[in-house]
């Protein structure tokens, strides 16, 4: 069995942007080509690395944060941004018919400039004035162009680039002129497969191997750039595939990001958040979610939204110095929350007056926050959608009326408009 199809398809597909559900991959071995479907599920997992040496389901007291989730959720309650922001800058990024973002972008810092990734779509802003910059590099089968984005892969600081698909079918990293920083294959055989991927180390990937047919044993593969794997972390669990002649994971399966030097790594079958080295997987923080958590071994049923709808899906995890940030979607809601290290205490976010369950903006009283990831020095990015924020403004004349008037000319946007980011500053 192999994974390659005959003819290249895009694995990314466009979404609601206030969304963080992806789409998963859904392949009959019959056919050439990928199809797609909803599959998002959760569990506690078991695991062990290549060594041979087992590592069970977590317990609490074996991680250092213990995110009660399912208590919080249950006292969940207006959650006001005073609680860990000192302060909001707002970017009005430059709209034309010729540089609109695509829907559910993704945005990263970089030095003086803002990147904007979406679907087929890598564009460059001044972060100072919001300005277009330019088109990164074009879409397309050519040398000098890219496959398609990988806008899960948080940018590289260091170098200042984002990564995407060459038609080579490697990973690269462009610079804002579109330079490739740097170049590197992924293990190609099937039974190391990787669906998402992050830079461990100089020259060291992880990738997360998805148990797409109930029969992989892996969990994560340390490689180099040459695809040659280096490492393995194993995953212990194992699932009955209730449709033997397709296979079937999701494209957000595998969540990494990056804070002090350090990777970690949550699956969404996976109450356990884990930091990964080149030596060790080690338990950082559990999500108790109770009752929520999906069972494992139902993992290829549990393939529509409304399947999944009665648990926790976590999206946009990310850790500042005091705070792990994540996004909640429980019962089709949307939820901004987060866990106060220092406090061991979580917090998820719910309005009544509003659809918009995210953290609420009593900074200057604008529209709610989301946070999309954070920066190495603890800033907050996320992003208003152009009709969000028309909204806001006929429904809320009284609040619109005291703001201050670099802000009263959000007003006057069209809904065609690009969207504004929000950058947040956290406390120290």
């Amino acid at each position: 069995m192999s994974l390659k199809a005959n003819k290249p398809t895009d694995l990314i597909k466009t979404v609601k942007r206030t969304s963080f559900i992806a789409t998963p991959l859904l392949l009959k071995l019959s056919e050439p080509y990928y199809l797609f479907t909803l599959l998002l599920i959760w569990v506690f997992s078991t695991g062990c690395d290549s060594g041979g040496k087992k590592t069970v389901t977590t317990p609490e007291n074996e991680a250092p944060y213990t995110i009660r989730l399912a208590e919080a959720e249950d006292n969940k309650g207006e959650v006001f941004l005073s609680d860990f922001a000192k302060s909001i800058t707002y970017i009005e990024l430059e709209s034309s018919t010729e540089h609109l973002i695509a829907g559910n972008p993704r945005f990263y810092l970089a030095g003086d400039h803002v990147f904007s990734t979406a679907f087929r779509q890598i564009y460059v802003f001044d972060k100072a004035s919001g300005r277009f910059v330019r088109e990164v590099r074009r879409f397309g089968e050519g040398p000098d162009e890219y496959r398609n984005t990988s806008p899960w892969i948080h940018i590289n600081e260091n170098k200042q680039a984002v990564y995407a698909r060459n038609p080579r079918n490697k990973r690269i990293a462009l610079d804002i002129d579109g330079q490739e920083q740097l170049i590197f294959a992924t293990p190609a055989d099937d039974s190391t497969f990787t669906s998402n991927v992050f830079p461990l180390a100089e020259n060291l990937y992880v990738g997360y191997h998805a148990n797409y047919d109930c029969n992989q044993k892996l969990k994560l593969i340390l490689f180099d750039e040459n695809g040659n794997v280096v490492k393995t972390y194993k995953n212990g669990l194992t699932c009955i595939n209730e449709h033997p002649n397709r296979i079937s994971f999701n494209t957000r399966e595998g969540l990494f990001y990056d804070w002090e030097d350090q990777v970690f790594f949550k699956e969404s079958f996976n109450d356990t958040l884990y930091r990964v080295s080149e030596t060790s997987l080690d338990f950082h923080a559990v999500f108790v979610n109770e009752d929520f958590s999906l069972p494992y071994e139902q993992k290829t049923s549990l393939i529509t939204p409304e399947d999944t709808a009665p648990y926790f899906e976590i999206g946009d995890l990310d850790e500042t110095t005091d705070f792990i940030f994540f996004s909640l979607m429980h019962k089709g809601e949307q939820h901004s929350a987060y866990y106060n290290k220092q406090k061991n205490e979580t917090r998820v976010a719910y309005n009544e007056t509003t659809e918009l369950n995210q953290f609420t903006n009593d900074l200057d009283d604008f529209i709610p926050f989301s946070p999309q990831y954070a920066t190495a020095d603890g800033k907050l990015v996320g992003y208003l959608e152009a009709p969000y924020v028309i909204e806001w403004f006929e429904m809320n004349p009284e609040k619109a009326a005291k703001l201050p008037e670099s802000l009263k000319r959000f007003e006057n946007m069209d809904e065609d408009d690009n969207p504004i980011l929000m950058i947040v500053d956290t406390k120290n």
